[in-house]
């Protein structure tokens, strides 16, 4: 059955170099033209093993990643306050606010996770990088925009205009939980005391 459904998926929901977000009602699917793009699908279908996930995950990382600003946006373009009937609370955030176009971290942290089990480590240990907040404060600019404490993780990062890299929700415990899973199941140089003996994990 899980060969069948990974076969549908494929058929159904895997266009050009990217996997599709949603069905809707109507029939349409978003994700088609080569300009929407969502994490979700992509770091998923690494995690079910689909065919194609490869090329997707690391579409993903070109289209989302802006290390300029330190931010792994979730989905690009962000939905319009229209979208909220079909598409529900995520396009009542403004745009680049929370997951609708900003940084929602455990899909970030997600990305990374894909990364590492395609054997993209350059690429992952990239985002785990951005993702961490002491990189806000190497300098003043980036400390300023991000405006929380370097020493927990920012559930979302925003990516609207005037508050671009602006820290939201800290100390939120899912995505620090995610965050310490990636590190210890992909850094197994690193001593149980917690001293990196591989420079490239300090």
């Amino acid at each position: 059955k899980a060969h069948d459904l990974r076969d549908v998926i494929e058929k159904t929901a895997f266009f050009t170099d990217r996997y599709a977000r949603v069905i809707l009602p109507d029939g349409k699917i978003l994700g088609t033209d080569g300009e929407f793009i969502d994490i979700l699908p992509q770091a998923f279908a690494v995690f079910a093993g689909l065919k194609n996930a490869d090329i997707a995950v690391k579409t993903a990382y070109d289209k989302l990643v802006d290390r300029k600003n330190r931010v792994i946006r979730l989905l690009s373009p962000p939905f319009s306050e229209e979208d909220a009937s079909k598409f529900g609370y995520i396009a009542a955030y403004p745009k680049g606010i929370r997951e609708n176009g900003g940084q929602y971290t455990h899909a970030a942290v997600w990305l990374a996770m894909a990364l590492f089990s395609i054997g993209e480590r350059e690429k992952a240990m990239d985002l785990v990088d951005l993702i961490n907040p002491m990189g806000y404060y190497d300098t003043v600019k980036a400390a300023e925009s991000y405006r929380a404490e370097p020493f927990v993780l920012a559930g979302d990062v925003s990516y609207a205009d005037g508050v671009v890299a602006r820290a939201g929700w800290t100390h939120f415990t899912g995505s620090a939980a995610w965050f310490y899973r990636c590190i210890a199941e992909n850094y197994p140089s690193i001593a149980v005391d917690g001293n990196a003996k591989d420079k490239s994990c300090n």
